[in-house]
């Protein structure tokens, strides 16, 4: 057999890829060893590794392809030395010797692409450069005539670095033409030179863009007009041909994209090749070797003639530069926006930051597709700041709007009322949402610029992020957070390596946190969760361990961070380690589960099931090492846990050197000890110097300045430690500093779930006013005289919008922003009649409202209610699809976020018929009697007259969801059973409970109630919370209206059912409740006790007050159906008035309004 095995320790060496691809057919078994650059550090060990490859395949003829170098310089020599052991293991041995590789400038692209420089250190000199392609073509014919040598290939003529930047420029210059550039990418992606691109060629293209998979093939299927399955290049530059060029000529008139030669020193040419991926060993050599060359030259005894080959000549530098132009450009086409431009430089004047004026910065320069605008953005490459203008504002008449608060170096540039450019100092989490008002160019709203001036944001309610694949993450590249996640989770491991795939924060910088916190933390390990068990209630013990390594010893009082893989990003805490780690043990984490909580919750149910990740120990809130004799550890709450990994450590320690250690331990409850009181008494009787209070706020009230001087005042060389919340710790500050502690004696450590990826505690988002949204002053809020839905009259439109606007902005921190904006509603009320809400008025305005609702227990969480702005759908199917997103969104796998999506209010008016959007038939059985739920036996009519065919005739079938817009006929579509998530209903002690076959889903959202806000009614905005146990236990299932259960569990439970005194309705209706709380707890899905929701309410009624606002209530919808008596909300006196915003009753949209 013969063959040509080719050996070269680069896998996409461009010679070795022309060697391959030429027709060769050797006169007998040939192998060929190609000289890499990154063989030239150690040339001998690429030439043993190459007769042990030949060998092994029984290569008879041997081919040695290397680059030439002056025998007189030391690599030139172990050229010789490397060749010659070739020779002496082969008996047929060829060697062609070849110039200076142009492919070698690969090695400086980022040079030349994003400086405009080509670094060489060759001064005036010059190369005998040559292109791969001519090495292979010389290569074959030693093939064909073996023991001949061929002269060394130098290409046509030696050329000056000076020369080849020259060439290069034109180059690049001419491969941009729009027709020219369009072609070459199509060249690049037909791999099989069909003329024709396939779905296999086109995929990794768009999907390396940043187009997720199914997006990208929508994309194709459009652009296939002829349906062959394959787009030629009319269709793959369909719509784009004049327009390109225009853009492309925009580009060019902005940056010429000449590239400058620099005589640069080695060392710093070596470090441009090693940042590029070459060893440093090897750049050196390559660069030492181009010096010998360029004094010395190649002798003309060893030069080939230029002689064409097949009809082709040696390829020039411009030939070469013209084939591989767009390789040393970074021009993009942006997905639907125009071209992207890379550079870097510094910022200039002309990038409106003076600040910042020097600065070395990335540059990119967006070219509108739409307009051929030129938006110019420099990012400073230490990260210190960011520009943005768009260049056809000039700077002389732009003005500049700077941020009042000193301390928020940033700026916004305006022209004609239009956002114009902007300039920022430091980090701004604004930034992202700042860009997209930027690319999109509208007029800046005066409310927008008064919020700015004032606070320095341009949006006022951050909502929380859900996780939404269609979240544009950055807008600059238009890169979705579905598309990023769907990278990462394809095996793309850093954010460097999706910018380089999508060009995400490669522009302005802005996406990069989210982006950031989408990776997670780097240096962290895989790690799992080895055990866990509840402690008491509401805390867990948890043991963790790196996968595949020891963990790491601890000093007590250190924190690990930890990471879980939450909404498609990692999502990070810390925790304090409950007890010191040695070395090769596992690490304990002692965790408050909070009910709401986003990562407790998810640590202690989910994780051992799901990705995890773990730090080494870190952290200086530690146990005082001597000379420190005494530490007064002062702890609130979960704050314990650090003090426990100390008191550990000191356990049993005696003698005259023992530390004194008293821990003060606040928690609102006596319930709160129960996980660690046990082990204080005990390490306390066995550790002399240890001592310990526990302080019962409930009932004690909360430590006191006089009782810190009075118990712990300060000696010389004491330490006090303080861990809690952030008001607790602030309060014992200050006690401590009253009682004469010095502020080097005290170390705090906060604990918070405002972390960034790494474990840093990120800034608060500052609002005016600190942090409890206190009463707006002189706002009169709209009262309503009923829970049900009323049309609003025109003259009172006016009067609710500004009721509402006054409010809304007044508690954001900005009342001076209410003047500006009530200008523009007042306008659009007096041209139509109504007016448009922002998305931050929407957001708010959808937290008043359940703020404001009178007959809801659980608001103590309305400012945690994501709301999702769906106004810009209108039909029934696009409707549907949105709610089937709200059930996964809200359910969430269990751990259910409270949530509301808003459709657009208006004519034509859209209704969901369904009272949830979850809800079980109820059939009418044909001797009398309901098959399901009796609640819902008149939507099940409806339904079936819809022509629903129904379902199993089971005790819990879905009904459809049903939509109606105007007066088009009403739309079922049938709710798919794996959208929904249901928990059986089974009983911690009585197994026969799971006999009954009952069961309930687990979200509550309320779909027929309408959401008035500021004189606009949306009548289609469903919403969820959570349940609440009695809901379930004490109403859906024991109604005898509904399912009435208790007589079946009463006989069950062998009660007696003769006599109503002998109770056994509320026995059974506690075994039944204890049945729904156990089982929604089983199953990991977010449900609270009645006892523990009142709570809530109390706690909110008390925050309430703090800020200056009655809580008005519905004391028979506040007060839970059972154990009533039991809580505070019973003894509460509550007056019921309605205010708006609100949600309100809307009769059903099948009956005949009331009234009429």
């Amino acid at each position: 057999m013969r063959f040509l095995k080719i050996v070269c320790s680069e896998p996409s060496n461009e010679l070795a890829s022309f060697l391959q691809a030429l027709p060769i057919e050797p006169a007998e078994p040939a192998a060929a060893l190609v000289l890499s650059v990154a063989d030239l550090a150690y040339p001998t060990v690429a030439a043993r590794t190459f007769v042990a490859t030949a060998r092994e395949v029984g290569a008879s003829q041997v081919l040695w392809v290397a680059p030439y170098f002056p025998p007189s310089s030391r690599l030139g020599r172990q050229l010789l030395e490397a060749v010659a052991l070739v020779r002496a293991s082969f008996g047929k041995v060829t060697a062609v010797w070849h110039g200076a590789l142009l492919s070698a400038l690969h090695l400086v692209r980022d040079d030349i692409r994003l400086r405009r420089t080509l670094p060489l250190p060759l001064g005036d000199r010059a190369l005998p450069w040559v292109a791969p392609a001519d090495v292979a073509r010389v290569a074959l014919r030693a093939l064909e005539a073996p023991g001949v040598e061929p002269p060394v290939v130098c290409g046509p003529e030696d050329r000056t670095g000076a020369q080849v930047a020259s060439a290069l420029s034109r180059a690049i210059r001419a491969s941009l033409a729009g027709a020219r550039f369009a072609r070459r990418r199509f060249e690049e992606l037909d791999r099989d030179r069909s003329q024709a691109l396939s779905t296999d060629e086109l995929l990794p293209y768009l999907t390396g863009l940043g187009f997720a998979s199914d997006e990208a093939r929508a994309i194709l299927a459009a652009a296939d007009v002829n349906r062959d399955g394959t787009l030629d290049f009319e269709e793959f530059t369909a719509g784009v041909g004049e327009r390109l060029d225009t853009l492309v000529q925009q580009l060019l008139r902005e940056d010429p994209f000449a590239v400058r030669y620099v005589d640069a020193p080695a060392d710093r040419v070596a470090e441009a090749m090693v940042q590029a991926g070459l060893r440093r060993a090897a750049a050196e050599a390559l660069l030492e070797g181009w010096a010998s060359l360029a004094g010395e030259g190649i002798p003309a005894d060893a030069r080939g003639a230029e002689e064409a080959w097949l009809g082709l000549p040696p390829a020039s530098v411009e030939a070469w530069a013209e084939r591989h132009a767009l390789d040393f450009v970074s021009v993009h086409l942006l997905p639907g926006q125009g071209l992207l431009c890379r550079s870097e430089g510094v910022f200039d004047e002309g990038a409106g930051a003076p600040a910042l004026s020097g600065k070395a910065a990335a540059i990119s320069k967006v070219v509108d597709g739409k307009t051929g605008r030129i938006l110019a953005l420099f990012r400073a490459l230490d990260g210190s700041g960011v520009a943005a203008r768009w260049l056809d504002a000039p700077l002389a008449d732009v003005r500049r709007v700077p941020c009042g608060d000193p301390e928020k170096r940033r700026a916004l540039l305006l022209s004609n009322g239009e956002l114009a450019g902007l300039a920022v100092e430091g980090a701004w989490q604004g930034l992202p949402s700042a860009m997209r008002l930027l690319m999109a160019r509208a007029p800046l709203p005066g409310w927008q610029l008064t919020a700015f001036r004032e606070l320095g944001e341009l949006t006022l309610e951050r909502a929380a992020a859900v996780g939404e694949p269609g979240e544009v993450v950055c807008n600059c590249a238009g890169v979705t957070r579905g598309q990023i996640a769907g990278l990462i989770e394809a095996g793309c491991a850093t954010p460097a390596e999706l910018s380089e795939r999508t060009r995400a924060g490669q522009i302005c910088g802005g996406c990069a946190p989210a982006i950031d916190e989408m990776f997670g933390a780097p240096g962290l390990s895989q790690a799992e969760v080895k055990g866990a068990r509840e402690l008491c209630p509401g805390i867990f013990q948890l043991r963790l361990a790196p996968v595949g390594g020891a963990p790491a010893a601890s000093v007590p009082g250190q924190h690990v961070l930890v990471q879980g893989y939450l909404d498609r990003r990692w999502v990070a805490r810390a925790y304090t380690l409950s007890a010191p780690a040695r070395a090769g043990g596992d690490y304990e984490l002692t965790v408050k589960r909070e009910e709401l909580g986003v990562f407790s919750r998810w640590l202690c149910e989910r994780a051992a099931a799901s990705l995890l990740r773990a730090s080494s120990p870190r952290g200086g809130f530690v146990l005082p090492a001597p000379p420190v004799r005494r530490v007064v550890f002062l702890a609130g709450g979960i704050g314990v846990t650090p003090a426990m990994a100390m008191l550990r450590a000191l356990d049993g320690e005696r003698g005259p050197d023992a530390r004194r250690f008293t821990l003060d331990w606040s928690a609102p409850r006596a319930a709160g000890f129960a996980c660690f009181e046990d082990e204080l008494r005990a390490i306390a009787g066995r550790t002399p110097g240890v001592a310990f209070r526990l302080r019962e706020t409930r009932t004690q009230g909360r430590i006191s300045r006089e009782e810190v001087a009075e118990r712990y005042p300060y000696e010389p060389g004491a330490r006090a430690l303080v861990c809690g919340p952030e008001g607790f710790m602030g309060a014992v500050r200050e006690h401590l500093g009253a009682a004469g502690w010095p502020e080097d004696a005290i170390q705090r450590e906060l604990f918070t779930s405002n972390v960034d990826p790494g474990g840093a505690i990120r800034p608060m988002p500052l609002r005016r006013g600190g942090g409890a949204i206190r009463a707006a002053g002189g706002v009169c809020p709209v009262e309503h005289g009923s829970c049900r839905l009323k049309p609003t009259a025109p003259e009172a439109v006016r009067t609710e919008a500004e009721a509402f606007l006054r409010q809304c902005y007044a508690e954001l921190g900005v009342p001076s922003a209410f003047e500006e904006r009530w200008q523009e509603v007042r306008a659009s009320l007096d041209a139509r009649g109504t007016y448009t809400h922002l998305a931050d008025e929407l957001t708010y305005g959808a937290r008043l409202a359940w703020r404001n609702s009178t007959r809801c227990i659980g608001r103590f969480f309305w400012s945690t209610l994501h709301v999702r702005d769906l106004r810009h759908l209108e039909t029934e199917e696009e409707i549907f699809q949105a709610l089937l997103e709200h059930l996964d969104l809200a359910t969430n796998g269990g751990d259910i976020r409270a949530m509301m999506t808003v459709f657009r209010p208006g004519e034509p008016r859209i209704r969901i018929w369904n009272g949830q959007l979850i809800r079980y038939a109820g059939y009418r059985l044909p001797g009398g009697g309901v098959l399901g739920d009796p609640a819902n036996v008149e939507l099940t009519d409806q339904a079936l007259a819809l022509g629903w065919p129904g379902g199993e005739r089971t005790r819990f079938d879905l009904l459809p969801l049903i939509v109606q817009i105007g007066d088009r006929p009403p739309r079922w579509f049938e709710l798919p059973r794996d959208r929904v998530l249901e928990v059986p209903i089974v009983h911690p002690r009585h197994a026969w409970f799971a006999e009954l076959g009952l069961k309930w889903h687990a979200l509550p959202a309320v779909s027929n109630m309408a959401f008035d806000v500021g004189g606009v009614q949306y009548t289609a905005a469903p919403f969820n919370g959570f349940y609440m146990g009695t809901e379930i236990g004490a109403r859906n299932l024991s109604d005898e209206a509904r399912y009435d259960q208790l007589p079946l569990i009463a006989d069950r439970l062998g009660l007696d059912r003769s006599r109503s005194d002998t109770l056994w309705k509320d026995a059974a209706l506690v075994e039944l409740n204890a049945a729904v709380l156990h089982s929604f707890r089983q199953a990991k899905v977010r449900m609270m006790d009645h006892h523990t929701l009142s709570d809530y309410f109390k706690k909110f009624e008390e925050q309430e007050r703090q800020c200056g606002r009655p809580v008005y209530a519905d004391w028979i919808w506040i007060v839970p159906p059972m154990s009533a008596s039991t809580m505070a909300v019973f003894h509460t006196d509550m007056e019921n008035r309605i205010l708006k915003p609100n949600y309100l009753y809307q009769d059903d949209p099948w009956k005949a309004p009331k009234g009429s």
